[in-house]
């Protein structure tokens, strides 16, 4: 990411600042303690993190005199910003590296300058190299494969489940289907039922519109006739449905007289069966005295007699029955239904009216016709309408059949792909057993102390660089220390080679570090140095100016100033 120009507006103790970040080469920036200096380095933090460096609250970033605050930085990527105390959002970038890596490179405030990288213990020391090298997406990828892996067994059993929806798609939208091409043709059948009564309807109307008053009489007197001979059938209906009604009554009789016979008939029987069994009985049941065979012969066919008779008449009872069933079923056949004639012959005699009441104002009678048939054209453009709308929708769930059709291709061809997947992250997470961030700390390390080694020889401070590196429990630990050519150990030099050693240290993460960005802001870094280490380190800056393409330098003393090639003053 390439930064063009920094906006700070009422942030801490500035109010307004434009500064042009791009190309500036080795720029001082010189003010009095209190002027503002450490809050560009803070507005930077804000923009790029959305966290100040020290701990501040935010509403206390506002400018004492103003309501709100916002830093705006420019870049190559797009405007970036951050807002506080007003309806706008903050827009911040997306960093590859962490808050603490960016501290220890680009952004070097002087409060973790006093806090350098050989006093972080091991464990510490691994994270921050972990996160400046970007090393630690070797460390999470066997863990991602088996989660990879595992996400896409559930994208498998979820695409399984999509599966069965779609097919369950298709079905019910077959159902659908089913229903609105039964409803359409509904549908068409009434526009058609209609419309032949509205084509009959409009030419009786035409007709009217059309009648002068004799043709008009003409009409009354054939709906007079129509009228009287539906009156002739009302009446001939009625006694039908009068002489229905007595021969229902005469059923119902009928009914209860056979009914009757039955259960004398059923009675007789038993008698019948009864006498029979004393045919064949030497003496009576209840007296025990000898039985005389001719008289039970004798009323045993006297029953039998009447038992016979009984059937005969039951027998005629059913015909007669079924004779007066079928004349019903005639004369239901024949008969009109009364309602329906009287409403029919209501609506001639409301016709005959309206067609009087047209003789008397016929010209008033012409346009209630117009407005009849203009009413009726709407029914048929609705008609119409409603039809077009049933065919919109069967459009309508053919486009919903296809989509799930395609949704269901689709899923399958992503459950298969899927289940490749799988077997691959598998395979994957399977093979993942080399130990890849070890070794690229390693390798890093080394460099790490060459770079800084070399460029503390160039500060005129000899220093050696070692380190160690344990693994436990699948995590790394990295003790890094520095002593000088003297033997003595980082905690017992003096404050102004601890700053040049953070410095070659902040340089030498720059160059390792996968972010690229052209600027870089050092907090008061000559703070302690004599004249000749403050141009070593200003020279060990112009080199790195291929790097980064502009190096701020904050620091009160104005005697810095014919060193650099700018100036910017901080009152």
């Amino acid at each position: 990411m390439r930064a063009k120009r920094l906006i700070i507006r009422d942030f801490l103790a500035l109010r307004e600042m434009t500064l042009d970040l791009d190309n500036r080469g080795l720029v001082l920036i010189v003010g009095p303690h209190g002027a503002g200096k450490s809050t560009i380095i803070e507005a930077m933090s804000v923009v790029m993190t959305g966290r100040p460096i020290r701990k501040i609250r935010m509403a206390d970033l506002i400018n004492n005199l103003s309501q709100s605050t916002e830093v705006v930085l420019e870049t190559d990527e797009g405007k970036f910003r951050f807002c506080r105390g007003e309806r706008r959002r903050s827009n911040l970038p997306i960093l590859p590296v962490g808050r603490e890596a960016l501290f220890h490179s680009y952004l070097c405030p002087d409060t973790e300058i006093g806090k350098p990288f050989i006093n972080y213990s091991a464990r510490s020391q691994a994270e921050l190299l972990l996160t400046i090298l970007a090393t630690d997406i070797y460390t999470k990828a066997s863990k991602r494969a088996r989660e990879r892996a595992k996400a896409v067994r559930a994208d498998l059993e979820r695409l399984g489940n999509a599966v069965s929806n779609a097919k369950g798609q298709i079905a019910a939208s077959s159902r659908v289907m089913e229903h609105v091409l039964q409803k359409l043709n509904k549908a068409r059948e009434i526009r058609d039922s209609e419309e032949a009564k509205l084509r009959a309807r409009e030419e009786v109307l035409r007709r009217i519109e059309s009648a002068d008053e004799v043709e008009i009489v003409n009409e009354i007197k054939k709906l007079k006739e129509r009228r009287f001979d539906l009156s002739s059938r009302i009446d001939r209906a009625a006694a039908i449905e009068n002489q229905i009604l007595r021969l229902r009554d005469d059923v119902a009789r009928a009914d209860d007289a056979i009914l009757t016979l039955e259960q004398k008939i059923a009675k007789k029987t038993k008698q019948v069966e009864s006498w029979t069994k004393l045919t064949e009985e030497a003496k009576c049941p209840l007296c025990q005295q000898p039985l005389d065979h001719q008289a039970v012969s004798n009323v045993l066919a006297k029953f039998e007699k009447e038992a016979a008779d009984m059937r005969e008449e039951l027998s005629e009872l059913k015909s007669e029955r079924a004779k007066m069933r079928a004349s019903i079923e005639n004369l239901e056949a024949q008969r009109d239904l009364v309602d329906e004639l009287t409403a029919a012959r209501d609506a001639l005699t409301a016709e005959i009216t309206k067609y009087e009441a047209w003789l008397k104002d016929l010209e008033g009678e012409k346009s209630k016709v117009a407005q009849e048939l203009a009413a009726i054209e709407e029914k048929r453009v609705a008609l119409a309408q409603s039809v077009s709308d049933i065919e919109n929708d069967v459009e309508k769930v053919r486009d919903m059949i296809s989509a799930a059709e395609s949704a269901f291709l689709k899923v399958s061809s992503e459950y298969e792909a899927h289940h490749f997947d799988w077997e691959m992250w598998k395979i994957i997470s399977d093979l993942y057993a080399f130990d890849i961030p070890a070794e690229c700390l390693r390798s890093s390390c080394k460099t790490i102390a060459t770079f800084v080694m070399d460029r503390m020889y160039g500060l005129g401070y000899p220093v050696s660089i070692d380190f160690t590196m344990v693994r436990d429990e699948g995590k790394i630990s990295i003790d890094m220390n520095a002593t000088d050519d003297k033997g003595v150990s980082y905690e017992g030099w003096c404050r102004s080679n601890k700053r040049r050693l953070q410095l070659c240290l902040s340089s030498a993460f720059r160059r390792l570090m996968p972010f690229d960005f052209n600027v870089a802001i050092l907090d008061e870094p000559l703070v302690g140095l004599n004249e000749q280490s403050v141009e070593n380190v200003l020279g060990m800056l112009r080199e790195e100016l291929d790097m980064c393409s502009s190096i701020f330098v904050l620091s009160p003393r104005e005697d810095f100033i014919p060193l650099f090639d700018e100036v910017i003053r901080i009152q």
